[in-house]
């Protein structure tokens, strides 16, 4: 586009925009978006490499985000995984441990060979505690601490 088309577009606009009148002084109004289809002037409007290396800069962004996102994703599953991964196996050593005892020394202690399973989900926070000797530990050491 030559300079003389674009100050003549710009001419043509100027006359074409509304007039405010303050006192006897008509003013105009500069409309700064350009109607329908017509070009904008030269210098006022990014060209269209410009619009690309934003829309790219843009896209990368987004595309990064996405990424950053995914990644948190899949970084906090695999520790609620390896979690679960660990507790379990913390509950099957006390198990081990506790069907190693034999049955005398599981009575001094207070358990039945079948409540080995209960007990140790108990301990690891998998069920509510529902053994009457342990709700009074609980209540008699709760008891010594205030």
């Amino acid at each position: 586009m030559s300079t003389s088309t674009e100050r003549q577009d710009l001419a043509t606009r100027r006359a074409a925009a509304p007039r405010a009148t303050t006192g006897n002084v008509p003013t105009i109004v500069a409309l700064l978006v350009p109607a329908g289809n017509d070009p904008a002037p030269a210098g006022e409007w990014p060209s269209r490499y410009e619009l690309y290396l934003a829309a790219r800069s843009h896209r990368a962004f987004v595309v990064g985000e996405i990424a950053a996102t995914a990644v948190q994703a899949v970084s906090s599953f695999g520790r609620g995984l390896l979690a679960r991964y660990r507790k379990r196996r913390r509950a099957a050593a006390a198990r081990e441990t506790l069907r190693e005892l034999d049955d005398r020394t599981l009575h001094d202690i207070g358990l039945d060979r079948s409540e080995i399973e209960s007990v140790t989900a108990e301990a690891m926070g998998d069920a509510e505690p529902s053994r009457a000797q342990v709700l009074r530990m609980r209540r008699a050491s709760n008891a010594r601490r205030t």
